[in-house]
């Protein structure tokens, strides 16, 4: 029988919400590098989704610190980042909203995973890099695909006009979905550390 120690359950959320800041800033890259920069307003939603991702955390963490529901945090950062891509078509907004779903994820995870790390970096090291890592990757894959294979993968032409292609969509809001599982799972877990602390 295996047993399971404190260390274990902090590890084990720190790893989930490594897992999902991979997701969520992918998906932001994703949205943003691969959809919206090549729009007219590019350079302006771009600016905005850094204000939003990043300047915007000020005001949101206040606002964290006094609701004090960090995974809560962190699961609407998730569901409001997968809103966004309902909102490619008009770029300013889903830039603007997929900026502080971002934020929002960033720092109900990053509470938490500060809150469980005993005056240490080594959990906050492991959270924020998958990130990072994350931005990478989808970066790695415009390059790969050049413009024009991206514009047809991206982009489904037909009659009605320009959609997002099915497939896309849905690896996506799975994506996000997976992403909420482990919000939740990662909650749990912190739970678990909680009482077994007390």
């Amino acid at each position: 029988m295996k047993v399971v120690t404190y260390t274990h359950r902090r590890w084990h959320m720190v790893s989930l919400y490594s897992v999902m800041h991979f997701i969520v800033d992918f998906a932001c890259a994703f949205l943003i590098f691969r959809n919206i920069a090549g729009t007219s307003d590019g350079y302006l939603c771009v600016l905005l989704y850094n204000f939003c991702a990043f300047a915007l955390q000020m005001p949101l963490g206040i606002l964290a610190d006094k609701w004090n529901r960090n995974y809560l945090f962190a699961i609407i950062g998730c569901l409001v980042v997968g809103m966004a891509y309902g909102l490619w078509q008009v770029p300013v907004a889903a830039a603007v909203i997929i900026g502080i779903g971002n934020g929002m994820f960033h720092i109900g995870g990053g509470f938490d995973v500060l809150n469980i790390s005993e005056d240490k970096s080594g959990a906050l090291g492991v959270f924020v890099s998958p990130g990072a890592f994350g931005y990478f990757c989808q970066r790695v894959m415009a390059v790969r695909a050049g413009r024009r294979r991206f514009a047809h993968a991206l982009v489904n032409r037909n009659k009605k006009g320009e959609t997002m292609s099915r497939g896309l969509f849905s690896a996506l809001a799975l994506s996000l979905a997976l992403t909420l599982v482990l919000v939740v799972l990662a909650h749990c877990s912190n739970v678990l550390y909680r009482e077994d602390r007390s």
